[in-house]
């Protein structure tokens, strides 16, 4: 179940607070929840906690709505965010929300180093 705030021309359409969906979200027949984090710099992961029931959580760390490439140590501190309020084999990484805004050469950097810092916390973690 993914919940975003739009992604027009790269910029939010609504409101970028998941307050006003949970709890009442949880009332959705989903396994996984896909929240956007990253471009609101992690805000409210610390509800995930809160929220949190036992299902996945796909967690956006990647901003799509940015120009700035991340770097894998971005994407490690941020998914080390996400791993104070998740079990790490409930955690998806994503990227916010879709690419269909984003140049296709920025978007292979930014999941390439999506895919080295989830590395680099799957090395802290064994």
């Amino acid at each position: 179940f993914h919940i975003c705030f739009g992604n027009r021309f790269g910029r939010a359409r609504f409101k970028r607070c998941y307050a006003d969906y949970f709890p009442g979200a949880l009332e959705a027949r989903a396994d996984q929840f896909v929240l956007e984090y990253a471009s609101r710099e992690m805000g409210e992961i610390e509800k995930w906690k809160d929220w949190n029931d036992g299902r996945e959580l796909g967690a956006g760390i990647i901003d799509v709505k940015s120009f700035h490439p991340e770097s894998p140590e971005d994407v490690a501190e941020r998914l080390r965010m996400v791993l104070k309020y998740a079990d790490p084999d409930k955690v998806y990484v994503n990227p916010d929300c879709g690419f269909g805004w984003s140049p296709r050469n920025m978007a292979v950097g930014k999941l390439q180093a999506m895919v080295a810092g989830t590395q680099i916390v799957r090395q802290e973690l064994s």
